[in-house]
């Protein structure tokens, strides 16, 4: 396995790293695989989570980008007035550039957590090259079962009960006065609110991307407590939708929202990897049915 960086984009300022697959492990049938930033985290991602990813994936005979937007890591920022989610795809479609020149790649898998994931998202609605988009902790959407179980942790939870009292009657001690500035009185009044597009239109581009043969992996974590809560949410938000066996998602349900702990960033690289060779196997044995590949 081998590692080495490039400059890449129109004007040559993007920065990325290029790890190729083992000796003997890639075939045609392997796609290619970009990993988009999270928030501002350079291409190691948080707590080195794509740097062990991009080297799994190579392991296994995927040749993997770890790309840094413009203004990210050191890449040079953009001297243009593009809105960031316009520039994304553009500087996505560089990668894929590139790496077609390079190692001759058409196929292409996604893969990016928190914004990340929905930059992936984005250019898989948009652009025809990609095969499949692996997000963490992604879009979610609350369902009258995410409700429930968000209630009833609540009401067992004898630290609530105790922040209630404390704000609304000063008890314990503590006057309402002396509560700390932006302390929320629950979880769901956190200042920072993360946006999805409205569930319709997610459907919408599910069912799309599912016709068009793109595979999905939604990968939810513990700590979208806010947004994400168990196992069969997202089977619960998308009943009756025609996604052709193509969406799948995981919940991991002890893990905070980046993954920090070695054992569950474990757990979720091999969830990847085997989701993206199962569809490198599936996505071979239908090429073949057409002839596609030999």
């Amino acid at each position: 396995m081998k590692e080495k960086a490039v400059l890449l984009g129109k004007t040559r300022t993007l920065v990325g790293i290029i790890t190729d697959p083992a000796s003997g492990t890639q075939t045609p049938a392997h796609a290619t695989v970009l990993l988009l930033n999270a928030g501002l985290l350079h291409r190691i991602g948080p707590s080195r989570m794509y740097v062990r990813l991009a080297r799994e994936l190579a392991a296994a005979g995927f040749p993997v980008l770890r790309l840094d937007f413009s203004g990210i890591g050191d890449s040079e920022a953009r001297r243009d007035n593009v809105a960031f989610e316009e520039a994304a795809l553009e500087e996505v479609r560089d990668a894929m550039d590139l790496m077609a020149k390079a190692k001759g790649s058409q196929r292409f898998l996604l893969m990016g957590l928190c914004s990340g994931a929905d930059n992936a998202f984005q250019a898989a609605r948009v652009e025809p090259r990609v095969a499949g988009i692996a997000l963490i902790v992604g879009f979610a959407y609350r369902t009258p079962g995410f409700w429930l179980r968000f209630y009833q942790e609540r009401m067992l939870d004898l630290g609530k009960w105790k922040q209630l009292l404390v704000t609304k009657f000063g008890a314990g001690g503590k006057a309402e006065s002396e509560v700390q500035a932006g302390e929320a009185l629950d979880d769901s009044e956190a200042s920072y609110v993360r946006g999805f597009p409205p569930i319709d239109q997610t459907r919408s581009d599910l069912e799309a991307m599912a016709s068009r043969g793109i595979s999905v992996l939604f990968a939810y974590s513990a700590g979208q407590y806010q947004y994400y809560n168990h196992a069969e949410q997202f089977d619960d938000a998308f009943r009756g939708a025609d996604f052709r066996g193509r969406i799948t998602s995981r919940f991991f349900p002890s893990s905070n929202h980046t993954f920090t702990r070695h054992a569950h960033r474990d757990e979720l690289i091999d969830a990847i990897r085997n989701w993206a060779v199962t569809t490198t196997t599936a996505g071979s044995n239908r090429a073949r049915e057409v002839g596609a590949v030999p």
